[in-house]
C-alpha cells in the first residue's frame, strides 16, 4: 500500500529540492531526459563564480542583482514579494529595490581576487591581494556619501572620462574597504617607503620634496620627466594640509600620529618623455612610532615596496657631537631593516635587492661642520653627477662621528646613496613656526631623483660612478 492508495494529499516538492533522478535508460537506448521541475538555486548557494554579480543574501539582507531578477525568498518568509502561491520564480517589483549604482555591490571585488586571462592585475598596497583592476567598482566619495559609477549605455568616451575624473576604485578583498586612485592600475607603481624615527623630519621633507617636484620645470628639462598628480583630490588635500602651510606660512607641521590610517598621502604620475614609460610614484608617510617600536605588522606596503628612503635626524647628531655623548644609536633603522629584509629577501642574499637613499635631514643644524656646510651650499639639486662623491664623503663623515647605526641600510642594500638635506634651511623658532630669514628647502629633490635613477625611471645618469668606485668603501 502506498500514499496514493490512502488518498493522502500530495506534498509538492520544495522549491530548493533537487530535480528527481531520471529513470535509467532502457538497454541499448538513449537515457530519458528529466521533465522540467521549476527548480531554482537555493539562496545559500554561492554566486562568486559569476563575475560582477553580488550574492542576493550576502550579509543577511537582500540585495538587488542589478539585472531585474530575484530569488523570490525573503528572510523568514515562504514567498517572495508579490508572489502568489504556485508562482515560481516570483515577479520582481523593480521599484522595491534601489538601482545598482545606488547600492553597495557587496562582494564584487572579492569575486575578482583571482584575475582571469588577459586581465590587468594589480597588487593592492593595503591588503596585498592580487586583483583584476577593471573589475573593481568605481566610486566617488563626497563627505560621508559614496556614489557608485557605471558607464551608461551609449555613453561617449569623453563624457565617461569626465564623470570619472575624480573617481577611485574600491578594494575590499580582505573584508575591509580601502580606496585607490582610478588610474593607479594604468601605471607601473613605484612605492617608496619612508623610514625614520619620530620627529626625524619625514613629513617636512616629503612636503618640501613634493612642492619642488611639481613646481619646478627643471625636472623635465634636465631629466625628461613629466610630473603630474595621479589623484587630483588626494593631491589637493596634501597641498592644502601639508605643503602650503609649510612652504608659504612656515608652519611647523604636526607629527604623523600612530592612530592615523596607514595610507599613502601622495601619488604622482611620472612619464619618461624619451622612453614613454609611465609610473605611479606612491609615497607613504607613516608614524615614526611604528619604526621606533619595530611594530610593522600593519604596514603591508613594506612587503611590495620598490625603494627605501631612510631619514636620519640631524638634530640628534648635532646634540650628540656637542655634548660628546658616548653613543649615537637609532633603533628605528636597524630593527625595521631586519623586518624588511625578511620580507623582501627570503633567500637571504648578502644584499637586499632594493635601492635605498639615506637622508641626513635637518642638516642646517650641522652647518658648523665644514663638510656639511659645503654640500648645503652646492646648487646641485638637479645635478646627479656628484651623487657618488657626496655618498663617499658622507659615509666617512658618519662613520667617523659614531653614527654607524644610520649606515646599516647603506651597507646592506644592493644600491644606495647618502645626502645632506634640509627641508626648511633653518632651525625652527618654536613648536609653531620657522623664521623667515633663511627659510627655504635645500637639496630635497636630490635623494628622490637618485632613487629614480637607480630604478631606471630616469635614464642616462650613472650618479658619477664612472670616475669613483661603486659604493662606499
Amino acid at each position: 500500500m502506498n500514499d496514493d492508495d490512502l488518498g493522502l494529499p500530495q506534498i509538492p516538492p520544495a522549491p530548493y529540492a533537487l530535480p528527481p533522478v531520471p529513470p535509467p535508460a532502457p538497454a541499448g537506448g538513449p537515457r530519458a531526459e528529466p521533465e522540467p521541475t521549476g527548480w531554482y538555486p537555493p539562496p545559500w548557494q554561492e554566486t562568486e563564480g559569476e563575475p560582477g554579480v553580488a550574492h542576493p543574501y550576502e550579509n543577511g539582507t537582500r540585495q538587488s542583482l542589478g539585472q531585474g531578477h530575484g530569488d523570490g525568498h525573503d528572510q523568514g518568509q515562504g514567498h517572495g514579494v508579490g508572489q502568489t502561491p504556485g508562482q515560481w520564480p516570483p515577479p520582481v517589483d523593480d521599484a522595491a529595490y534601489p538601482p545598482p549604482s545606488a547600492t553597495r555591490p557587496r562582494g564584487r571585488s572579492r569575486a575578482r581576487k583571482t584575475p582571469g586571462d588577459g586581465a590587468t592585475t594589480v597588487v593592492c598596497p593595503y591588503c596585498l591581494w592580487e586583483l583584476d583592476w577593471e573589475a573593481l567598482p568605481l566610486v566617488l566619495r563626497k563627505h560621508d556619501e559614496i556614489i557608485y559609477l557605471e558607464r551608461e549605455p551609449g555613453e561617449s568616451e569623453t563624457r565617461w572620462l569626465q564623470r570619472t575624473a575624480n573617481a577611485e576604485r574600491i578594494c575590499d578583498a580582505d573584508g575591509s574597504e580601502h580606496y585607490l586612485p582610478c588610474d593607479y592600475g594604468d601605471y607601473k607603481p613605484m612605492i617608496i617607503g619612508i623610514v625614520g624615527s619620530t620627529a626625524a623630519g619625514k613629513t617636512h621633507l616629503l612636503a618640501a620634496m613634493i612642492d619642488q617636484l611639481v613646481q619646478t620645470i627643471q625636472v623635465n628639462v634636465r631629466h625628461n620627466l613629466t610630473i603630474s598628480p595621479l589623484d587630483t583630490v588626494m593631491h589637493r588635500q596634501f597641498m592644502l594640509e601639508k605643503v602650503f602651510p609649510f612652504t608659504t606660512t612656515r608652519k611647523v607641521l604636526g607629527r604623523t600620529r600612530r592612530e592615523d590610517e596607514v595610507a599613502f598621502v601622495c601619488a604622482l604620475r611620472a612619464r619618461n618623455d624619451v622612453t614613454g614609460e609611465k609610473h605611479a610614484l606612491v609615497f607613504f608617510d607613516v608614524s615614526g612610532e611604528f619604526f621606533d617600536d619595530a611594530d610593522l605588522r600593519s604596514l603591508h606596503f613594506i612587503s611590495i615596496v620598490d625603494a627605501l628612503l631612510f631619514v636620519a635626524d640631524g638634530e640628534k647628531l648635532d646634540e650628540f657631537l656637542r655634548r660628546s655623548a658616548p653613543r649615537l644609536a637609532d633603533p628605528a633603522f636597524m630593527e625595521p631593516f631586519g623586518h624588511i629584509d625578511r620580507l623582501r629577501n627570503p633567500r637571504q642574499k648578502a644584499m637586499l635587492p632594493l635601492p635605498a637613499a639615506l637622508v641626513v635631514a635637518k642638516s642646517d643644524l650641522l652647518r658648523w661642520l665644514p663638510l656639511v656646510d659645503g654640500w648645503l651650499r652646492a646648487d646641485d639639486d638637479m645635478d646627479l653627477d656628484t651623487v657618488e662623491e657626496e655618498t663617499e664623503e658622507a659615509y666617512v663623515f658618519l662613520q667617523s662621528h659614531n653614527a654607524q647605526s644610520w649606515l646599516h641600510p647603506v651597507v646592506h642594500c644592493q644600491d644606495s646613496t647618502i645626502h645632506f638635506v634640509s627641508a626648511s634651511g633653518v632651525a625652527k623658532m618654536d613648536d609653531t613656526v620657522f623664521p623667515e630669514r633663511g627659510f627655504g628647502p635645500r637639496r630635497v629633490l636630490r635623494p628622490l631623483l637618485s632613487l629614480l635613477a637607480m630604478k631606471g625611471i630616469i635614464q642616462g645618469h650613472d650618479l658619477g660612478r664612472d670616475d669613483i668606485g661603486l659604493g662606499p668603501s
